[in-house]
């Protein structure tokens, strides 16, 4: 059995954590997190350590603490095969645990989890430290481009224990396109990480080689009414 780990199970924009528990093929799977999200993925099967009115408080403890009896106890009833943790940060909250019990533990790294900047603080000391720490521990590393590969690797995951595995999408027979002008898709959450701004000042020179280029935009977000 592999366990699937979010901290917070689980938001409507992690699709593809849903699309690989459910697809599949040999082993059998189950959901932990910490708390659960609201969103169009939730579900009634997905198991969370903390709920009520202190379960936000019981959050910020936990990745702080990295320690949790609850989680103890639940690891050892069900004793899975091997732990899967989307992202760094969300593995360095399980990974002290699943080390003195002896379970594997994968890490799928994604973006900000492995990039972000770190300030030098105890707290941003300790974070730093714990995210090292899982990453050392893992058995598998997988990070989803060769830029997160290069940033996983310099915080230390293990380069023998790190693989490259993009997200990719079972495309089944692709029709055939019968387009007069060229398409740029962009298709995404509209939030400022995501580099939309960037996009529309890069297609300002795609139109100058390109001129009947067209650019369409699919999503939502913070940044829609701009």
């Amino acid at each position: 059995m592999v366990l699937y780990w979010r901290v917070d199970m689980l938001p409507g924009s992690e699709t593809f954590v849903r699309t690989q528990e459910d697809h599949l093929t040999t082993w059998s799977p189950k959901t932990l997190g910490v708390v659960k999200v609201e969103s169009p993925l939730a579900r009634s099967t997905d198991t969370v350590l903390y709920s009520g009115p202190l379960a936000k408080l019981q959050r910020r403890l936990i990745f702080f603490t990295a320690r949790s009896r609850k989680l103890t106890r639940l690891l050892r009833a069900n004793r899975p095969d091997v732990v899967h943790s989307h992202f760094a940060t969300d593995a360095a909250v399980i990974a002290p645990t699943l080390k003195r019990l002896g379970i594997p533990l994968v890490i799928s790294t994604y973006g900000y989890d492995v990039t972000m900047t770190f300030k030098d603080t105890y707290r941003g000391r300790r974070k730093r430290s714990q995210i090292q720490s899982a990453l050392e521990y893992a058995s598998v590393v997988l990070p989803n481009s060769t830029y997160m590969e290069a940033a996983t690797l310099k915080l230390g995951a293990r380069p023998t224990r790190t693989r490259l595995t993009y997200l990719g999408v079972p495309m089944g027979d692709v029709p055939e396109r019968n387009v007069a002008a060229p398409v740029v898709l962009f298709i995404g959450r509209f939030v400022e990480k995501k580099g939309i701004d960037d996009l529309l000042r890069a297609m300002h020179l795609v139109l100058k080689r390109v001129p009947d280029a067209q650019l369409k935009i699919v999503g939502d977000g913070d940044l829609r009414s701009e």
